[in-house]
């Protein structure tokens, strides 16, 4: 049981003790008068993603396996929305930019490679 522990853990799967998780979280803001919000309520079971049209953010992603978030992210229609990674100079790449493209309603499902979630968009006029 014990090398299928230490294989766990080198596989960079999650704890054994916690379920997987993976959720996205905003580390920039909207501009004045526009909005962004990124909604991770796990009781609800509610994932969900509402910005102004025209608003791009930063978001961050955070997993409970024992390697970085280093997401992937596919857009059910690209017309609404759009998703980037954010390369940084140290090497870090657990960033995405959003980018609220027009009003309208999609998904983007995020995958980390140990864990996927699927988060609804709603895409607001400005």
């Amino acid at each position: 049981m014990k090398r299928a522990l230490v294989l766990l853990v080198l596989a960079g799967c999650p704890d054994p003790d916690y379920p997987p998780d993976l959720e996205i979280f905003s580390i920039t803001g909207p501009p004045p008068a526009s909005k962004a919000t990124i909604t991770n309520n796990e009781r609800d079971d509610v994932y969900h993603i509402e910005m102004s049209a025209g608003v791009a953010i930063a978001a961050h992603c955070w997993h409970t396996c024992a390697t970085a978030c280093v997401p992937k992210a596919v857009v059910v229609d690209e017309s609404v929305m759009h998703v980037r990674p954010v390369y940084r100079v140290n090497g870090g790449s657990s960033e995405l930019a959003l980018i609220a493209k027009q009003p309208g309603t999609t998904a983007i499902r995020v995958d980390s490679g140990c864990y996927a979630r699927t988060y609804t968009v709603t895409v607001l006029p400005r």
